[in-house]
């Protein structure tokens, strides 16, 4: 029961030239993801494995008349832009997560804006309180940016995303803040297999005992279509935590993970996985250096 998700929405057609309102809100309620996903200073002193959690809670709305193609704002708590794999079980390829997905940021709180320069290219600008922080002393201001190429009938898309703040480790609030720098290139060779290169480059200061750290990877999605209900995917991944402030050991991992999503019938998605870790340089890994898991799960939406 890693997620029981509730969602709610007034959608956007962004195809109407016209001013629009919205709202979106996403409920873990409860699940064990949620241990994870919850924002500093929302819901966030629970205790136990099951766990609540606003994950996404901001209104929205549409401005036709600003930017060529119209601008979308959203104000609130979102996810964040940064990175390929979502938290929302449904619309990421594994229970299994990346590195670069556990160690950067989740959610931000502030506003968003995305303007549509015309049909090829767009870009997202917004403030936040910083990354994964609600309404807390732990509240820093932050850039948020965006700039994407998304031809409508082409095969490539390509984006680069930012978070900027001041990256020096919140001592006083014991909190990371630090800086966020994300690439993505997908293509679509075929009808059935896309490619995706997802990189990230992050950074923070001053962390009690270590100084100056940064982490750093990328991680390849080679996804095929068999059919309308079966799709097989494979990650290759590759993360640096070079002083070990994120993952609590130094070094070089490596991690492959490969499974399958068999939809039998809509509503249903079952998704076996095999994942192998390796770290170069500690035995990250209950005392090794390497660790093969396996994973099983089950989707149900209604």
């Amino acid at each position: 029961m890693n997620q029981n998700w509730l969602h709610f929405e007034k959608a956007i057609d962004t195809s109407k030239m016209e001013f629009q309102w919205g709202l979106v809100t996403d409920f873990i309620v409860p699940g064990t993801d949620s241990r994870f996903t919850q924002a500093r200073g929302l819901f966030n002193g629970q205790t136990g494995n099951y766990q609540f959690d606003m994950f996404q809670g901001y209104v929205q709305a549409f401005l036709p008349n600003l930017g060529a193609k119209g601008t979308q704002i959203k104000v609130g708590k979102f996810q964040t832009h940064v990175g390929y794999e979502l938290v929302q079980a449904v619309d990421t390829p594994y229970v299994s997560k990346a590195y670069l997905f556990q160690y950067n940021p989740f959610t931000h709180t502030g506003v968003w804006a995305t303007t549509q320069l015309n049909d090829n290219w767009s870009i997202g600008n917004g403030f936040a309180t910083g990354s994964d922080t609600f309404i807390d002393p732990a509240n820093r201001l932050t850039y948020l940016g965006q700039i994407k190429w998304a031809p409508p009938e082409g095969k490539t898309t390509a984006l680069f995303n930012t978070v900027i703040t001041n990256p020096d480790f919140d001592v006083a609030e014991g909190f990371a803040f630090y800086n966020v720098y994300n690439g993505q290139i997908a293509h679509k060779f075929t009808d059935k297999f896309t490619y995706v290169i997802d990189a990230t480059y992050s950074n923070m200061n001053n962390v009690p005992g270590v100084g100056n750290s940064d982490w750093y990877g990328a991680a390849s999605y080679f996804i095929y279509k068999w059919t309308d209900t079966i799709t097989t995917t494979i990650r290759a991944e590759l993360f640096e935590d070079s002083e070990g402030v994120r993952t609590g050991f130094r070094g070089l991992y490596t991690e492959v993970t490969a499974g399958v999503a068999w939809s039998p019938k809509p509503g249903l998605i079952v998704r076996p996985s095999v994942r192998y870790d390796n770290n170069a340089n500690s035995n990250a890994f209950e005392g090794k250096n390497d660790m093969w898991s396996a994973a099983f799960e089950m989707i149900f939406r209604w």
